[in-house]
């Protein structure tokens, strides 16, 4: 699975015009890009006349425009975040998303609530969560009974990697706040590990807050689901030690295993 994957089929049409234009400067005729791409220019015509209004609300400072005589596309790549930065926008806005993050911070919900707070009608969200359901396939979930069902270790693995990969600014999940989190991460670097970059110290938070709102989500507890994959981790040096600083920091009052 793709990350564009989340992306309704016209967004992502919309990502690929938005491609072309960073790869060529910034600037595009629409001739050029319909040959290119191999697309009809009313095709682009009708995207970009949209696109065009959705990117200047979002950055202000980035004008995009069209050029005399309305057949050529102007982006100020200079600043405009990466083409990176704008697919995880994209993906963010996307129902699919949406969808997903809804049920992550409610975990058992109704659709009907589902529906007032993602603003669809009950066909539109049916369709996709069906469309959703193919997807989450590959990692063995479904949205099913007002609930995302599969094995807890996989569903926390999941999101890991959505909002790793995806949101990884999210200030819910980034935030160093929660005392357990930092005392872990404090501890495992002067017991384990030395001091970590920036960015592994932000994914381990991630991966955290990921566990715990899993955890105050999931009633009863569940004590025999894990944090870690064993199988990946045991032969790492010093596991055993990063185990014990899990148990003093976690396992006394949240109830968390190390073992799935």
């Amino acid at each position: 699975m793709e990350k564009e994957d989340f992306l309704e089929p016209r967004v992502r049409q919309d990502l690929t015009f938005v491609q072309y234009l960073y790869t060529h400067n910034g600037h595009a005729t629409r001739k050029q890009m319909a040959t290119d791409l191999q697309v009809d220019p009313r095709l682009i015509a009708d995207h970009m006349a949209i696109l065009g209004d959705q990117l200047n609300n979002l950055f202000p400072n980035a004008p995009f425009h069209l050029g005399s005589p309305e057949a050529e596309y102007i982006l100020d790549l200079i600043n405009l975040p990466t083409l990176d930065d704008v697919t995880n926008m994209l993906i963010r806005d996307s129902s699919a998303y949406q969808i997903l993050i809804y049920i992550f911070w409610h975990n058992e919900f109704t659709m009907t609530a589902l529906q007032r707070a993602l603003l669809m009608s009950s066909s539109t969200l049916f369709r996709h969560v069906t469309r959703l359901n193919e997807y989450l396939a590959e990692f063995h979930l479904v949205i099913r009974n007002n609930r995302l069902q599969g094995r807890e270790l996989d569903i926390r693995h999941f999101y890991y990697q959505l909002f790793s990969v995806v949101n990884g600014h999210d200030a819910r999940l980034t935030n160093a706040n929660n005392p357990q989190i930092e005392e872990f991460i404090h501890d495992f670097q002067e017991e384990v590990t030395g001091r970590l970059p920036q960015n592994t110290r932000q994914s381990i938070r991630i991966y955290l807050h990921v566990v715990l709102q899993r955890v105050s989500l999931n009633h009863p507890l569940n004590d025999n689901t894990g944090a870690f994959k064993l199988s990946l981790i045991q032969d790492l040096p010093k596991v055993q030690e990063m185990f014990a600083i899990w148990d003093r920091v976690f396992a006394k009052n949240t109830h968390i295993a190390t073992e799935f």
